[in-house]
């Protein structure tokens, strides 16, 4: 998804994540295990924005949350 990194935190329940928004779409990655981009910047298709959080229990972990903004 192309669009501006809003937010990149590691605070509260999405752990390591990061906001990025598109006209009148936000998407949160969330679960991460390092974020690539920083506040303000503008992303593209393709773009590497995060690296993936693996957990112990051999699973991988990336949660997208899509977020339509009604007016």
């Amino acid at each position: 998804m192309e669009g501006t990194v809003t937010l990149v935190s590691d605070e509260g329940e999405y752990g390591t994540h990061v906001k990025i928004v598109n006209k009148d779409v936000t998407t949160i990655y969330a679960h991460c295990s390092k974020i690539l981009v920083k506040k303000g910047e503008k992303v593209t298709k393709g773009q590497k924005i995060a690296n993936k959080k693996i957990f112990k229990s051999t699973f991988i972990l990336i949660f997208f949350l899509f977020i339509l903004n009604f007016y």
